[in-house]
């Protein structure tokens, strides 16, 4: 997984306050280990964010990666309930290519994964999502769920170097 040093220079990086706030979560529900396990998740911890918070499941084969749940305000983001749908029944608006390699990043090691995504669905022209997603084991079968956070902010309140441009920023301790 991570080196400390990793998680730290991982968590200075991270755009939103949100982030860094359910970052800090996770980092207090993993401890020492490599990933918290999803049983130690409560959404008391995170309740403001849980509008935002999804949970989405690695699943065996490469292409099938299921939002098992998701937050009111991601219907907010892609106009309709995402909860239940795959990377493979639901046209992401265009952007299934790039969550498709974010995913397969996580899915070759575990580990936090941030980025930002410009135009997030079709007629959202207008806003930059920042999203992240943090690793949890899943005891029931030993794969991997992921907690997610999406967040969306008017691309004109972001500085030039935020609002252009689509990319997927990982970290890993060398």
């Amino acid at each position: 997984m991570m080196g400390q040093g990793g998680i730290r220079a991982f968590g200075a990086q991270l755009f939103l306050e949100e982030q860094r706030r359910i970052f800090d979560y996770w980092l207090a529900l993993k401890g020492d280990a490599d990933m918290p396990p999803r049983a130690a998740l409560s959404p008391a911890g995170i309740r403001d964010l849980l509008p935002n918070v999804s949970l989405i499941e690695l699943l065996p084969d490469p292409d099938v990666i299921r939002v098992r749940l998701a937050g009111t305000a991601l219907w907010d983001i892609h106009g309709r309930e995402i909860t239940g749908r795959t990377l493979a029944n639901h046209d992401w608006d265009g952007n299934r290519d790039y969550w498709k390699r974010n995913y397969d990043l996580i899915r070759q090691q575990p580990r936090p994964v941030a980025g930002m995504l410009r135009a997030p669905a079709a007629g959202k022209d207008h806003l930059v999502q920042f999203w992240l997603r943090l690793p949890m084991s899943n005891g029931e079968d030993g794969g991997v769920i992921l907690l997610g956070l999406d967040l969306c902010v008017a691309a004109s309140k972001l500085g030039a170097e935020h609002a252009d441009g689509n990319e997927a920023v990982s970290l890993t301790a060398s």
